[in-house]
């Protein structure tokens, strides 16, 4: 079963992970994390400034094999029943 949980910090180094290139990098965060190679310690920092935002949601996504994919959601303050979301998932032949 697949479940969604609240980013952990234990998180952030398998996230990572996934980010194999300067490409996939820039596609997943436009550089709003910095320079590639990002670390676990710049994606722990980053979320915990931003997690003082109640309108934005860090989360991770998990199954028996272990977490596959993570997601962030803002909710935007001028329509607040809009969301803006940045997934990222990681590569399926982990889960062969």
């Amino acid at each position: 079963m697949i479940q969604l949980r609240t980013f952990q910090p234990e998180d952030a180094e398998k996230i990572i992970s996934w980010v194999d290139s300067p490409l996939v990098f820039y596609q997943w965060c436009a550089g709003f994390l910095g320079t590639y190679p990002i670390t676990g310690e710049n994606l722990r920092q980053y979320y915990e400034k931003e997690g003082t935002d109640a309108d934005y949601h860090v989360l991770t996504a998990f199954h028996e094999q272990g977490i596959f994919a993570h997601l962030t959601m803002r909710f935007l303050k001028e329509e607040p029943r809009t969301a803006r979301m940045r997934p990222m998932s990681g590569s399926a032949q982990n889960y062969r």
